[in-house]
């Protein structure tokens, strides 16, 4: 995997002259300069007190990533990864080095697939890097059957789900059947991990807890309108979640078809 990575950095994607990779590496010289500052150590026998030099550290970033920061600043390409690449992005962004941050999400741009795309629009999305974005949906408009169809996509946030079933040119009508049964998938998916979260909780586990925990993750208006009283009980609690799973894939269902209508309409 690495060696595709790496190979990938030596494309033309990322050939650029040497004016422009000088002043990268200037620029992150100077910002490493200024946010540690080392001092050199002092001549022998000179009257000017100085620190010793000590490691340079900081709180807010692993050495290692600024090591690997350093490498590929100079083109060291040897040891980096998908993993790196997002370090990179975020640590250039601390030190607000735009243009390594740039470089950097070309490289994710060049590796979109259905495994890492939820990922690479959550960065994106957290970065605003909006070629980044378009790439995504433009990825996702051509792949959406493989982004459903892969483990990945059951671990969606309700953001993210609401985000792609919501782009312009989605075709809802001829594509209806398989964009239902992802939305489905991705329900019950999460409704299954509250259930095995809330059998394999403890006696610690609160009522309000539990309450709070299924409010926040199932959705389904008749579900929300429950009183409380009646979830006091936890193996009332789960037989109630369990009655409710296919009315709540019914409903998604629904909505869907009612998003499908509404786009129609514009």
């Amino acid at each position: 995997m690495k060696n595709s990575y790496n190979s990938a950095l030596r494309n033309d994607l990322w050939e650029y002259d040497y004016q422009e990779n000088a002043n990268i590496y200037d620029t992150t010289h100077s910002l490493v300069n200024n946010i540690f500052n080392p001092e050199p150590e002092p001549e022998p026998g000179s009257d000017t007190e100085t620190k010793p030099i000590k490691l340079v550290t900081s709180k807010s970033l692993d050495p290692r990533v600024f090591q690997l920061l350093l490498g590929y600043v100079r083109n060291d390409a040897s040891c980096i990864d998908r993993s790196d690449i997002i370090s990179i992005i975020e640590t250039s962004n601390l030190l607000q080095c735009k243009i390594l941050s740039t470089k950097a999400f070309m490289y994710l741009r060049s590796q979109i697939n259905q495994s890492n795309l939820l990922e690479t629009w959550h960065i994106a999305d957290t970065y605003s890097c909006k070629d980044t974005i378009d790439a995504c949906v433009i990825y996702m408009l051509k792949n959406y059957q493989s982004v459903f169809n892969d483990p990945s996509w059951l671990l969606a946030t309700t953001g993210q789900v609401y985000k792609i079933f919501t782009l312009d040119g989605l075709n809802y009508v001829e594509h209806y059947d398989a964009l239902s049964d992802a939305l489905v998938s991705w329900r019950v998916a999460s409704l299954t991990q509250l259930l095995n979260e809330l059998e394999a909780s403890t006696k610690d586990s609160t009522h309000a807890t539990v309450i709070h925990r299924l409010h926040q993750t199932v959705k389904a208006p008749k579900i929300l309108t429950e009183n409380e009283e009646d979830w006091i009980d936890k193996d009332n609690l789960l037989r109630k979640v369990r009655e409710q799973m296919e009315t709540i894939e019914n409903h998604f269902i629904y909505m869907m078809g009612h998003i499908s209508v509404l786009k129609k309409g514009l």
